[in-house]
Order: C-alpha cells, then sequence, then structure tokens
C-alpha cells in the first residue's frame, strides 16, 4: 500500500479552517481532521496526483520510491502506464467518494469549512495537471491561473 498522506498535508488542508472564521467543533473535526475519510481522499488525491506528474523527474534523478514505482514491484511486468492508469483509477475513485462526503457533511460542516477544504483539493488538482506546479517555474502563466482559479467569478 503506497501512502496516501504526504508529512504536510493535514496541517495544509486543515490550517486554513481555522481562519476563516467559523467556530469549530470536536465534532467537525472528527469528519474532516486528520484520522477522518475526507482527509484520507484529498490527500490520496493530491499525493498520486504529484506521484504521476513527478515521476519522469524523479526516475532521472534516481529517486523511484513513489506510488508507480511500488505499483511496478508490486505487480511485476506491469509497465509505466498500466501503473499511471491505474492510480488514475484511484484518483478517480477517491473523487467520487469526496462529492459522496459532501452529501454527507452537509449541514453538520459549515459550508465555509467544506468549501475551504475542497478549494485546497482543487488547487493540487490544477497544480498537478501538468507538472508538480513547485519545480516548474518556467510556468510563467500558473500564478494567473490559479487567481482566475480561485477568484475569479463565473460566468
Amino acid at each position: 500500500m503506497v501512502a496516501n498522506l504526504s508529512i504536510s498535508t493535514s496541517v495544509t488542508v486543515l490550517s486554513p479552517i481555522f481562519i476563516i472564521g467559523e467556530v469549530i467543533s470536536d465534532e467537525m473535526l472528527r469528519l474532516v481532521g486528520q484520522c477522518s475519510r475526507f482527509l484520507y481522499h484529498i490527500g490520496r488525491i493530491c499525493r498520486l496526483s504529484n506521484d504521476i506528474v513527478t515521476s519522469d523527474r524523479e526516475e532521472r534523478s534516481g529517486k523511484m520510491a513513489s506510488s508507480i514505482g511500488c505499483f511496478m514491484k508490486d505487480h511485476p511486468g506491469s509497465t509505466k502506464a498500466e501503473a499511471m492508469a491505474h492510480l488514475q483509477g484511484l484518483i478517480e475513485s477517491s473523487t467520487r467518494e469526496l462529492e459522496w462526503q459532501l452529501f454527507e457533511l452537509k449541514g453538520i460542516v459549515p459550508d465555509s469549512v467544506i468549501r475551504a477544504l475542497i478549494n485546497f483539493g482543487r488547487t493540487m488538482a490544477l497544480l498537478y495537471k501538468n507538472s508538480d506546479g513547485f519545480n516548474s517555474v518556467s510556468d510563467r502563466g500558473l500564478e494567473q491561473l490559479l487567481m482566475d482559479f480561485l477568484y475569479k467569478p463565473l460566468p
């Protein structure tokens, strides 16, 4: 089994909910906090998305400690394309589960908290769309794309 959460996911995802002005109860933290299914799926999406887009660079630098390498080791004879397809399927499965979680949390967790958490996941999906978003300084349009993505109203 591949690690689903990076070491910083819970801190990064949960920090904004404490500054948005909502009272956060212990029950809410149980539902969206560190050991919740909600955070598990956000972390899984981020981790696997990162592994998919950084795999070539990491392979060139001699690092194969990613979910792609683990899949290929666990499934001898499998190709990198098969591993990536499998991981993409896991990402899609977690995305569907997150949508279900939104319905379960409606009315229990304030919409502003849910929105903050979902926006983190959306931002990570955008960052990891073509690159890891952090090591690709040549991507000058990324900052504007993020600003539009998060702040520009829909038509």
